[in-house]
């Protein structure tokens, strides 16, 4: 029920997506849907139509769809993959749209009910795609590591600063005896940082354009000197 071929490259396991059943409400005050590809949620719903399997599907206690699904690959890029359960309770059916997406959160959307009692819903996540992911209950198998790591330079780094601008004042206070702005940490040199970065960048603009020849005047080499 969970695991198949993708249709081009290998084996999706969608398991991972359902250690337990996904869940969500339509809109504010409207009807709940329960769905899990891989067992029964038969406990949450009944009335999956005579001669069909155990229920896939739920809306409210209706069941809506039953196992086995029909399985369609839409596209192998992204991946994405259809489920169509049938026979639910007065003709009930519904879709559950596959989609491969590195940073989907595994959780099921409601889409629409088009026509009516057949209703589309949809998982984003990685775990569509061969190797699969590992994880479950409805999550998308981990976080990004780029963003873990991008998140945490970012944060290291205002804290060093943070730490940088508090242990310089109380030093240049305690220690020093400074006052007012010459408690900032390098106050000088900060003073200084805009003429500095200014004479930095007119250096690098004129030098090479006067070193061959090709304007006249330049940088002041005065200035220069005095950095």
């Amino acid at each position: 029920k969970c695991t198949l071929s993708d249709g081009a490259t290998g084996t999706v396991d969608l398991s991972p997506l359902f250690g337990s059943p996904l869940e969500v409400t339509a809109h504010a005050g409207g009807e709940k849907y329960v769905v899990d590809a891989c067992n029964a949620v038969a406990s949450t719903c009944s009335n999956c139509g005579s001669g069909n399997g155990p229920c896939a599907g739920c809306q409210g206690t209706r069941g809506i769809g039953g196992f086995p699904p029909t399985i369609h690959v839409l596209s192998t890029s992204p991946l994405t993959m259809n489920f169509t359960y049938s026979s639910g309770y007065k003709g009930r059916t519904f879709n559950v749209v596959f989609k491969y997406d590195p940073n989907g959160n595994g959780k099921l959307m409601f889409t629409k009910e088009d026509p009516p009692l057949h209703y589309q819903l949809e998982v984003d996540s990685n775990c569509v795609s061969p190797p699969g992911c590992s994880g479950g209950g409805g999550v998308s198998g981990g976080p990004n590591l780029s963003n873990v790591f991008g998140g945490l330079f970012i944060a290291l780094f205002f804290i060093g600063v943070i730490a940088y601008i508090v242990i310089g004042i109380i030093v240049n206070y305690k220690v020093k005896g400074a006052r007012g702005v010459e408690m900032i940490p390098n106050w000088s040199f900060w003073k200084d940082m805009p003429f500095l970065l200014k004479d930095g960048f007119l250096f690098t603009l004129t030098y090479p354009c006067k070193k061959c020849g090709l304007c006249q005047g330049g940088y002041d080499k005065g200035v220069y000197n005095k950095l």
